[in-house]
C-alpha cells in the first residue's frame, strides 16, 4: 500500500484549458482578410492590428471573454465586482521554422492564446518557471516531476484556449508544420472598483 505524500503545493502558477468550436467557414475568411507585419527574421508574422476581437475577429470575442471569467472569477476566485476586460488582441502567423522566444506580458492581468489552425507539427508553447527552485545560484540533479520541473509544454489543436498569469513566462516552439500555424492571442485590464481592502477576512 503506497503511503499518503507528505508535501502539499502552494503557490503554484494557474493555467486554464479549454476548447472553443471553430467555424472554419467564418474563421477561415477573416484569415485570408487579416494583414500581417514580419516581426523578427526567424520569429513571426504579427496581425497588423491589435484589437482583431474588435474588427474581423468580433465572432471569437464573446466565447473567449466566458472563458476569460470562468478563469479569473470561477477558477481563481477573485470577486465578479472586478470587471476583466479583453483589452488588446492580435493574431500570430508562423511558418516553417517561426517560433517565439521567452517572453511575458506587461499591462495585463491574465493573458491566454487560442488556436486557429494548427496540426502535431506546429510545436508546443513552452511554460517556464522564473527562477530555479533554491535559487539561481544553484541547481541539482533531479528526477523530473512537476514540483521541480522548469518548463511544461502543450501541443494544441484547433480550438484549444489557454489563460494564464500575464507575469507568467512562455515561448513557442519552431513550427515543422508545412502549413501556418494561426492563434490569437490576448491580454485582459479590469474595470470597477479598486480601492483597498481588496481582500475580506471569513470571519
Amino acid at each position: 500500500m503506497k503511503s499518503q505524500s507528505n508535501v502539499k503545493l502552494a503557490f503554484g502558477t494557474p493555467f486554464y484549458k479549454s476548447e472553443i468550436e471553430l467555424d472554419k467557414k467564418v474563421l477561415n475568411p477573416a484569415l485570408k482578410q487579416a494583414k500581417f507585419t514580419r516581426v523578427n527574421t526567424h520569429d513571426r508574422d504579427g496581425s497588423s492590428s491589435q484589437t482583431v476581437l474588435n474588427e474581423d475577429f468580433h465572432f471569437l470575442h464573446d466565447p473567449i471573454l466566458e472563458h476569460v471569467h470562468k478563469f479569473v472569477h470561477d477558477e481563481l476566485g477573485m470577486h465578479k465586482r472586478h470587471d476583466i476586460y479583453i483589452n488588446h488582441s492580435w493574431v500570430m502567423k508562423h511558418g516553417r521554422e517561426d517560433s517565439s522566444g521567452m517572453h511575458w506580458h506587461p499591462n495585463s492581468i491574465v493573458s491566454g492564446v487560442l488556436y486557429l489552425q494548427c496540426d502535431e507539427n506546429s510545436g508546443q508553447i513552452l511554460f517556464h518557471r522564473e527562477k530555479n527552485m533554491f535559487a539561481n545560484t544553484l541547481d541539482f540533479e533531479f528526477e523530473p516531476n512537476m514540483m521541480n520541473t522548469q518548463f511544461f509544454g502543450h501541443l494544441p489543436v484547433d480550438g484549444d484556449i489557454l489563460i494564464f498569469p500575464s507575469t507568467t513566462y512562455h515561448s513557442v516552439d519552431p513550427s515543422q508544420s508545412k502549413y501556418p500555424r494561426f492563434c490569437l492571442a490576448f491580454n485582459t485590464w479590469v474595470r470597477g472598483e479598486l480601492d483597498p481592502p481588496f481582500r475580506r477576512n471569513s470571519a
